[in-house]
């Protein structure tokens, strides 16, 4: 547990020292979602979007993030948006696992 710790805030501070780098926003978002930290994943990944809003990618990982907490809606949004950024993305099966996990 205690490399998981050191992990979780080696990450926590590599955005906190670049928050104006989407790549790390993503990388704290993506560790913390899949360490169930769900709030600290979606608030990285809106973050991530504030800086690159075209990131088809952060915002299929938002749906998951939004999903988790019970924020259908909000996952429903940014769903809309990564379909609408991405049209190809709609007829993927990652897209298609989100629908049916919603």
């Amino acid at each position: 547990m205690r490399d998981v710790s050191q992990a979780r805030f080696y990450f926590r501070k590599l955005s906190e020292k670049y928050p104006q780098s989407e790549i790390a926003l993503i990388l704290w978002a993506d560790f913390a979602y899949r360490l169930r930290y769900y709030d600290e994943a979606a608030t990285a990944f809106r973050q991530a979007l504030a800086l690159a809003p075209n990131d088809a990618y952060a915002w299929m990982e938002l749906v998951k993030a939004e999903n988790s907490m019970g924020h259908i809606g909000a996952a429903l949004n940014a769903m809309a948006k990564a379909a609408e950024i991405s049209p190809r993305m709609r007829n993927s099966r990652r897209f298609s696992v989100s629908v049916i996990s919603i």
